[in-house]
């Protein structure tokens, strides 16, 4: 849906299912949390959204069998979406299950994308070795694919999403979820 009037109305719902499975491999997308339209000079007025994927890896008719966390993106104000490469269990990091995201555009037009692991979370006793952190990736195309992942030990990741907002006075960078260590 969207708005005209800041939010006073809002336009009819529209499903967007049938673009975000035009690869085949994604059956379900969910975002969590907000998304950014991009200000960068090659991906302006892109419309990035983190989320969570289910996909289907096998090829069996609407069957989901793997998950992980992906963007879907519009460069035709939300007519049409993309599906960015997907971050699944193991994949780039071994153990690790990448899950729900929230994503800010850097000044240098980046996009930092601050990932839920759900194999990785405080709570977890199993694994003390593990760090309980969030997982971290950067895109230098708009969201199509990330360039870089890495455990970030500084954000703890518990088990729900998290929230991350870029300051467009500061610059500054904001993370929030509801657990502290």
């Amino acid at each position: 849906m969207d708005s005209i009037d800041l939010g006073k109305s809002w336009g009819v719902p529209r499903s967007v299912s049938e673009s975000i499975r035009a690869n085949g491999k994604v059956l379900a997308f969910f975002g969590m949390v907000n998304g950014v339209q991009l200000t960068s000079k090659e991906h302006t007025g892109r419309i990035v959204i983190p989320g969570w994927a289910l996909l289907n890896q096998t090829g069996v008719t609407g069957k989901f069998d793997v998950s992980g966390t992906a963007m879907m993106y519009s460069d035709d104000s939300a007519q049409t979406w993309q599906v960015s490469e997907v971050l699944t269990k193991g994949h780039p990091i071994a153990n690790t299950q990448p899950s729900e995201s929230t994503v800010v555009e850097l000044s240098n037009g980046s996009l930092l994308v601050n990932i839920r692991d759900s194999l990785n979370i405080v709570e977890d006793k199993t694994h003390p070795s593990r760090c309980g952190c969030r997982l971290v990736a950067r895109s230098d195309d708009g969201g199509a694919t990330y360039a870089d992942v890495w455990e970030d030990a500084a954000l703890v990741s518990g088990s729900c999403a998290g929230a991350m907002l870029r300051s467009s006075v500061s610059g500054r960078i904001f993370f929030v979820n509801p657990h502290s260590r």
